[in-house]
């Protein structure tokens, strides 16, 4: 790459224009998620004027698509179209391109839950209820250990399922384990049951509002009305 025949006066330029460009980039994208935050606030609260579940949910299912959609265009880009573009490698100095084959992104959501909160899983032993802790550690024995550049450790393991919920209960495959430090405030949530789950507040709850399912955050739960959808599988 040209960065290569740079100066060190020239290089810490370059860091300072990327630095600078970064952080411009940066302040654009939490003011859309600040905007789109007060926006679904807004409808979701049953004193605003324009007051509307239906729109509430779909601020939020909107948000999610957008970065599942994201990531596929990413993926599409780099593994079928990167190596072709000779205009993009001219303006980046790119000289020696090869075809991408790996993974581009690790995990486009950042929703966690308590290590010692509970999973169902199905595997190749049957089901198993299990802490997410534990579900780490046993599968670190059998497939390795990814750091990326947080410092999150990452796990991809095989044949591997975790109970879910869509329509009907369900059992989804499980793509990766990540086990990262969090220092956001974390919500304890205590079902009539007696089921408990620790997540952060930005963390998507499945309830059921007035006949309605709607995806919320835990300090929008009401308590008096609302339910929560739980599990109950026998293992």
């Amino acid at each position: 790459m040209e960065s290569q025949n740079l100066s060190v006066e020239e290089l810490k330029l370059k860091i300072e224009e990327l630095t600078s460009l970064k952080n411009e980039l940066k302040n654009e994208e939490q003011a859309v998620k600040l905007t789109m935050n007060s926006i679904y606030g807004a409808v979701g609260n049953n004193y605003f004027a324009c007051f509307n579940t239906d729109v509430a949910e779909a601020v939020t299912l909107q948000g999610q698509d957008l970065i599942k959609y994201s990531e596929k265009i990413i993926h599409r880009y780099f593994h079928d179209f990167w190596h072709d573009d000779v205009e993009l490698h001219e303006k980046l100095g790119v000289t020696e391109v090869k075809k991408v084959h790996r993974p581009l992104t690790i995990y486009g959501d950042t929703d966690s839950c308590f290590s010692q909160s509970y999973v169902i899983i199905k595997s190749i032993n049957g089901f198993e209820k299990l802490t997410f802790e534990d579900l780490f550690v046993r599968n670190s024995k059998m497939f390795c250990i990814n750091t990326d550049a947080r410092g999150n450790e990452i796990i991809e393991p095989v044949n591997l399922e975790v109970a879910n919920h869509l329509d009907d209960v369900c059992f989804s495959p499980i793509k990766k384990i990540i086990r990262h430090k969090v220092t956001k405030p974390k919500w304890k949530i205590t079902s009539s049951s007696g089921k408990e789950i620790f997540v952060t507040d930005d963390h998507s709850v499945t309830i059921f509002r007035e006949g309605k399912k709607l995806h919320v955050k835990p300090s929008e739960i009401n308590l008096q009305t609302d339910e929560i959808i739980t599990i109950d599988i026998d293992i």
